[in-house]
C-alpha cells in the first residue's frame, strides 16, 4: 500500500511539472532576436493550452520574416 502511495504522489508531482523549452527566431535583414517561450511548472490542461500558444508565436514570427535558430 505505501508503494502505491508513493508512485501515486509521484507521478502527481511530475505530472504537474511540465516545460516548454524557449524558441529562439532571428530576422535575417534587421537581425533582430525575439523568444517564445520558455514555459515552466505546467499541469496537463495548462501546458496543451501553452503549447498551442507557444505554436501560435512561433508561426506569428515566421510570418514576419523571422526564422528559427540554434
Amino acid at each position: 500500500m505505501r508503494y502505491f502511495l508513493a508512485v501515486l504522489l509521484m507521478s502527481a508531482f511530475l505530472g504537474a511539472c511540465g516545460t516548454i523549452d524557449a524558441v529562439t527566431l532571428k530576422h535575417p535583414v534587421t537581425g533582430e532576436i525575439v523568444q517564445c517561450g520558455p514555459h515552466t511548472g505546467l499541469g496537463r490542461s495548462a501546458f496543451a493550452v501553452t503549447a498551442q500558444l507557444q505554436r501560435g508565436c512561433i508561426q506569428d514570427y515566421k510570418e514576419q520574416g523571422f526564422q528559427r535558430v540554434p
